[in-house]
């Protein structure tokens, strides 16, 4: 395993060295200090959708994003909206559920209701934050997609609050051989503990990319976080 330093984010891969993260341009800035959180909401929030409306290709061909959000969260606020909507010019057909029930009931009751709520195949990008990220670990030992996205995502409880959403263990080789490629995306320092630490630890067991800034918990309550376009460089049209 190798670690880099590009323009203030460290970059970490399995057995190889990265000189950069794909899509940024040289004027890119990972270090970038963030500002406090506005929250937007949505009149409806349980559930967006959005999608391009080409009727001309076959749905199961085409490339699905799923976005969960963060423990106590929904879908109107932080980088959500932003992304779904890049996502959904690029083609996608993009889901940001709403689940208050995350990380309040335990992750094997949960579960089930998530996979039987959404189609996870070949085509499919999921993209989690914070509770949603580590609801991903459990989600993949189950569900084979093609990139996985773990922003401010953690394995063990990274304080002393209680953790439904998290397993006793995890089946590492099954979550590694359902995603393609895998992502983790954590902060030097992070208010809640999901730090680069936590994105390591993931890391170490699944091999993927490790990539760390110093953007705090990437959106929360007072922390303004409304776009991510290094996700949406990152994010590729499976």
């Amino acid at each position: 395993m190798s670690g880099v330093a590009v323009r203030g984010c460290v970059v970490e891969a399995r057995s190889q060295r990265i000189d950069g993260v794909p899509g940024l341009g040289p004027d890119s800035t990972c270090s970038t200090l963030v500002l406090l959180l506005a929250i937007v909401r949505f009149n409806r929030l349980d559930l967006i959708r959005l999608g391009d409306g080409n009727q001309g290709r076959e749905r199961t061909l085409r490339s699905r994003a799923v976005i969960f959000h963060g423990t106590g969260a929904n879908p109107g606020v932080a980088w959500y909206p932003w992304l779904a909507k890049r996502l959904a010019d690029r083609g996608f057909e993009v889901e940001v559920p709403h689940y208050p029930e995350l990380n309040v009931e335990p992750v094997a009751e949960f579960l089930p209701r998530v996979l039987a709520a959404h189609t996870f195949d070949a085509h499919t990008v999921l993209v989690g934050h914070s509770g949603g990220a580590a609801l991903l670990l459990a989600l993949l030992e189950q569900a084979r997609v093609d990139q996985a996205f773990l922003v401010a995502g953690y394995c063990t409880r990274p304080n002393t609050a209680q953790e439904p959403v998290l397993k006793r263990e995890y089946d590492w080789d099954a979550i590694r051989t359902n995603a393609r490629a895998l992502y983790f995306i954590n902060s030097v320092r992070d208010p809640y503990g999901c730090d680069d630490r936590q994105g390591r630890a993931m890391f170490e067991r699944l091999g993927g990319t490790h990539i760390v800034r110093d953007d705090g918990h990437f959106g929360d309550y007072g922390q303004d976080y409304n776009d991510f376009p290094l996700l949406d460089r990152l994010i590729e049209t499976p």
